[in-house]
């Protein structure tokens, strides 16, 4: 893994963290169940995920890309969401007394490592190498 977009990736996951958390919770204070509030607040984090990856780690070709940039994002982090909602999953299901925000990080947490590879790796690729751009430039 890179030194220069590991810790770019950490701190957009960390934004995406808490941007699904907050979503996650107000869907589940407005009487959304835990699995659907899951399903919503997942696709808002990807979404933006994506825009910042896209922006301050993997510096990206332009408007033209965007698109299918965003399909790849959405289909290759669909497989490390899954592994995150199976996660969240067991540990509600195991123990069903614990918030889902509980569950929420252990699952973010063991998804962490497939999400990055897929990022760099297949997401943001550009001819075949991705362009390594230090977080906040």
């Amino acid at each position: 893994m890179s030194q220069r977009t590991l810790p770019g990736f950490l701190v957009v996951g960390g934004i995406g963290f808490l941007v699904d958390a907050g979503v996650l919770q107000l869907l589940l204070v407005a009487g959304l169940g835990a699995f659907g509030a899951r399903a919503v607040s997942v696709l808002i984090a990807l979404t933006v995920t994506w825009y910042l990856n896209r922006r301050f780690v993997f510096k990206t070709g332009g408007h033209n890309r965007k698109k299918a940039e965003y399909g790849r994002h959405l289909a290759s982090q669909s497989f490390g969401a899954l592994i995150n909602f199976c996660v969240y999953g067991i540990v509600l299901l195991l123990v069903p007394s614990l918030h889902p925000l509980i569950a929420l990080a252990a699952g973010s947490a063991v998804a962490l490592i497939v999400n990055y590879l897929m990022a760099k790796y297949w997401t943001f690729q550009k001819d075949g190498r991705t362009t390594n751009v230090d977080i906040g430039q």
